[in-house]
């Protein structure tokens, strides 16, 4: 039998590559390189923190989200007569948005009041109805904490009355949203 003729075409491939272009010791260690390797790196790991971050899931708790939200807000009803109502405002703001994180895995804590509603309004997190006490809730509590709007004790008082409320009507057989008259600040 008789070999079939050479391939002349694709022995002759690597005469047509120009010849290799020796790399420098100066190119290879440039400090560039590993300017570049480090952001790359920084870059990426940054990338991983946001992304866990943004979508976290709720933790899974040895007390029901609810008793240890009810817990943290009745320790706000025996504030001194002189307490900052403000910090007492944004301590309660704060335990309702952990207990939604919680209880409903909706990443609340993290969030702005606007980013709140909307990812609300776009996703449907809560159960229908929530919305009759976050959009009141939100904004009292914005108009305190960033408004400079000093409230009453009584106004402070009935503001915890409607987290508890909401937090007790938020149990997780019923869903039930309360409904609120009087939410301004």
């Amino acid at each position: 039998m008789i070999p079939p003729p050479p391939n002349v075409l694709q022995d002759d491939l690597t005469l047509l590559l120009p010849p290799p272009v020796p790399v420098s010791a100066e190119t290879a260690h440039s400090p560039w390189v590993y300017a570049a390797a480090a952001g790359a790196t920084l870059g990426a790991a940054a990338l991983v923190w946001w992304w866990r971050r943004r979508h976290r899931i709720a933790p899974a708790l040895a007390e029901p989200a609810e008793t240890i939200t009810l817990r943290e807000l009745a320790r706000w009803r025996s504030l001194p007569q002189d307490a900052d109502l403000r910090v007492a405002v944004s301590a309660v703001s704060d335990t309702l948005r952990r207990y939604v994180n919680n209880r409903f895995g909706f990443g609340a804590p993290t969030m702005t009041s606007e980013e709140f509603q909307a990812e609300q309004a776009s996703r449907h997190l809560l159960p229908p109805g929530h919305d009759r006490f976050w959009t009141p809730f939100l904004q009292s509590a914005d108009a305190i904490k960033y408004a400079g709007y000093e409230p009453a004790a009584e106004q402070f008082m009935a503001m915890l009355d409607r987290a508890q409320t909401y937090v007790q009507r938020s149990d997780p057989a019923t869903a039930t949203p309360p409904s609120t008259t009087n939410s301004a600040p």
